[in-house]
C-alpha cells in the first residue's frame, strides 16, 4: 500500500525521532511517513498515517466502514498518548514522494528541491503557469 516497505519507514522514522516516534498497532499498511513540526511546545518527528488506509486496514479485520470510523474516532485519533502520538491525513492528491537523504543531497549540492506539482512555476516561461 506504501511505497515504501514499513521496515524502511520505521527505520527512518526511529532514527530521525531519536527513538521517541510512537507507532499504532496493527496499522502497519497505513503508515506512510513522518510528519515534522511544533507538537505541543516541542519540535518532534512524528509517524505518519493515512486515515482512509487506516480505515480499510480495519474493515479487512472484519468491521464495516462505519465500525472503522467509529473505532479510529475513538480508539486511534481520539486518544492522546503524549508528545510522540502519530498524526492522521486525510490525503486528497498523491504527495510528492522524495526520500529524506535525496532531499538532502540536492540541498548539499545546491539545488532547489524537487517541484512536480501542477502548477508550479518553472524558469520556462512557456510553462509557467499562475496559482491563486
Amino acid at each position: 500500500m506504501t511505497d515504501l516497505p514499513f521496515e524502511a519507514i520505521r527505520e527512518e522514522l526511529v532514527e530521525r525521532s531519536d527513538g521517541e516516534a510512537l507507532l499504532a498497532d496493527g496499522l502497519e499498511d497505513a503508515l506512510i511517513g513522518m510528519a515534522e513540526g511544533w507538537f505541543g511546545n516541542s519540535h518532534r518527528v512524528v509517524a505518519l498515517y493515512d486515515l482512509s488506509l487506516c480505515v480499510r486496514v480495519l474493515m479487512s479485520w472484519g468491521m464495516d466502514q462505519e465500525e472503522a470510523e467509529e473505532y479510529i474516532a475513538y480508539n486511534v485519533t481520539g486518544a492522546y498518548v503524549g508528545p510522540s502520538t502519530p498524526v492522521f491525513a486525510v490525503i486528497h492528491r498523491q504527495p510528492l514522494i522524495v526520500s529524506h537523504d535525496d532531499r538532502n543531497l540536492s540541498a548539499k549540492q545546491g539545488n532547489p528541491p524537487p517541484s512536480d506539482f501542477p502548477g508550479d512555476v518553472t524558469s520556462d516561461p512557456a510553462s509557467q503557469s499562475m496559482r491563486r
